[in-house]
């Protein structure tokens, strides 16, 4: 009896006890503050605009912080997962692959002039955001003119696109090739999230279903982290004071 109550507790410690790999995924005025950008709210969509002014890249997409990634981020429970998925990109991985597809988007650029590929020059992404991680992750990253292993303390995601290829960059002045209308800065506007999922300008977006359940889609907001953990806390307590009534 003393044995089958012990597996029990560490099975249910391990379940109920174990630590969120994403700790916190910031709001839109917590990543302006804490990266100083108050004043200026869409600095990724300027970079993004003055890309495609130096390269002609005609379907550059405005790019928007989008809390609704954090379901995608709530998926990662290791620095396994720290990599792309179906419908999303992660900053600072798999530049081995990403850089020399944008080198070959260059070399038939008005601009021969390149420099390290940022998945935030993605031209059809719209959507980003930014988590805290729980643990740091070691990657081997594209810095300078080589890999280097360094530690991140967070993870920046990229929506809705899973991929790169060379046909994602479309050349002809910016704001030439976009299907909705362009923003002030000459941005394309992002078309509805249901035709992002089937179709973009140049290339069709991968809707392979994620194979998570329902709830690990949805996952714990960063609202309600404390509340888990103290409900856990208690579960794992309640389960010791049981077993110690038949020891």
């Amino acid at each position: 009896m003393k044995t089958i109550l012990a597996v029990t507790l560490v099975m249910f410690s391990v379940r109920f006890g174990y630590t969120d790999f994403i700790n916190k995924c910031l709001t839109e005025d917590e990543y302006k503050k804490r990266n100083g950008h108050d004043k200026r709210s869409d600095h990724m969509s300027i970079d993004r605009k003055k890309t495609a002014e130096e390269y002609q890249i005609a379907n550059m997409h405005e790019l928007k912080y989008d809390m609704s990634l954090e379901k995608e981020a709530r998926q990662m429970k290791s620095c396994d997962d720290f990599k792309h998925g179906v419908n999303y990109r992660v900053q600072d991985y798999g530049g081995k692959i990403s850089h020399p597809i944008w080198q070959g988007f260059v070399t038939s650029s008005v601009n021969k002039n390149t420099y390290l590929f940022m998945e935030e020059k993605h031209p059809l992404q719209t959507s980003f955001l930014h988590c805290d991680l729980t643990t740091p992750c070691h990657l081997d990253a594209l810095r300078a003119d080589n890999f280097a292993n360094y530690s991140r303390y967070y993870i920046i995601l990229f929506g809705p696109r899973g991929t790169l290829s060379l046909s994602d960059f479309q050349h002809g002045p910016p704001g030439s090739k976009c299907t909705h209308g362009k923003t002030e800065l000459g941005l394309c506007i992002a078309p509805p999230r249901s035709e992002m999922e089937t179709s973009t300008p140049g290339s069709k977006i991968e809707t392979t279903a994620s194979p998570r359940s329902e709830m690990e889609t949805t996952g714990p907001s960063s609202e309600n982290n404390g509340e888990s953990e103290e409900v856990n806390s208690i579960f794992v307590y309640l389960c010791i004071a049981f077993m110690s009534l038949f020891l």
